[in-house]
């Protein structure tokens, strides 16, 4: 009997360090998925407060078990329950996570599941995540994905133009340039015949443009003001424009199609976002009033390529309204 009851001890040991084993394992396993799991992830510093607004699961890793089996559940808590903001996360897939504690347990919780207040992100206003364009709305903490599928459904606006340049630094009158601090070669969007182009008209002196080389950026066939809105449609879209053709209102490539002037203003006038062309300039519409007047962001070749923010066409008062434009050649309009 006594050999028996050592036998069953015995055994019983050999389970518990077992489980103990495995459970350790586990762990160790986990922390290393972890680990790993963030290394994918894009991070943006980040402190407030997040109040869930459904019954949400804490996860330990910023996904769901679909992207990542060992993202289990940490905790579930009810509608109302508030945590302490300590980062964001933007996960493989796009997606984004707050990573929040309540003093006991850290986890991650799916945007969307709750209220971020009293606090602040650290957007770094555009990134690319698997191949497409994010660009950040600081209004709403958030950020929203631009490519060829989605920017349809995301008409653009004079906020998401304010948005991209505040991510270059583009202010009225600042500079379209080429230098050292400035340098976009290797932007992961931009196309391959992207450089820094030098025509009769990019030469000046460091003086005349404050400092740096004077070189304007060559981008989607052009440079100087057609390839700087080239540029602004490619930032805004993940869609590189392609120069207007006389067939309006064809699809032209990359979720970009021409339209004449009387088509547009049939379709009810110019939009932000609009490239207009004429035989000598290019422009981008970047607010328009309720009477149809509206003002463009617009890059002057002949002035040392200086930017122009809320100007006028060509800095022609007189060009406020796009039948007052003349010798237009098309306009491109982004319709994904």
């Amino acid at each position: 009997m006594k050999k028996r009851y050592k036998q069953i001890i015995c055994l019983l040991t050999l389970i518990v360090l077992l489980l103990v084993s495995s459970t350790a394992n586990a762990f160790a396993a986990s922390d290393s998925d972890l680990i790993g799991y963030l290394s994918k992830c894009r991070f943006l510093p980040s402190n407030g407060t997040l109040e869930l607004t459904e019954r949400t699961y804490l996860k330990y890793l910023p996904c769901s078990v679909k992207t990542n089996s060992a993202s289990f559940d940490v905790g579930v808590y009810e509608a109302g329950k508030t945590f302490t903001v300590t980062g964001l996360y933007i996960n493989t897939e796009g997606n984004f996570w707050y990573r929040v504690t309540d003093g006991n347990k850290l986890g991650y919780v799916y945007n969307s599941y709750g209220t971020f207040s009293d606090g602040s992100i650290d957007f770094t206003y555009y990134y690319v995540v698997n191949n497409q364009l994010y660009i950040s709305d600081s209004t709403k903490h958030m950020c929203y994905a631009v490519s060829a599928s989605t920017a349809s459904s995301i008409p653009i606006s004079t906020e998401q133009i304010d948005t991209i340049c505040q991510a270059f630094g583009y202010e009225d009158n600042s500079y379209w340039v080429y230098n050292e601090s400035n340098d976009l070669s290797n932007h992961p969007l931009l196309p391959y015949d992207w450089y820094a182009a030098s025509s009769k008209h990019d030469y000046y002196t460091s003086s005349q443009i404050g400092s740096g080389l004077t070189l304007s950026y060559y981008c989607g066939g052009n440079n100087e003001c057609a390839g700087f809105a080239n540029f602004m449609g490619l930032m805004l879209t993940g869609q590189l424009p392609k120069n207007g053709e006389a067939d309006y209102a064809s699809n032209i490539g990359n979720g970009w199609a021409s339209y004449s002037t009387t088509q547009i203003i049939e379709m009810g006038g110019v939009k932000p976002g609009d490239i207009l062309r004429n035989y000598g300039h290019s422009a981008m519409v970047y607010t328009v009033n309720s009477d149809g007047s509206f003002h463009t962001i617009e890059v002057w070749g002949r002035s040392a390529n200086v930017i122009h923010i809320n100007g006028f066409f060509n800095g022609r008062e007189d060009y406020s309204k796009l039948d007052q434009i003349p010798d237009m050649i098309y306009v491109l309009r982004y319709e994904g």
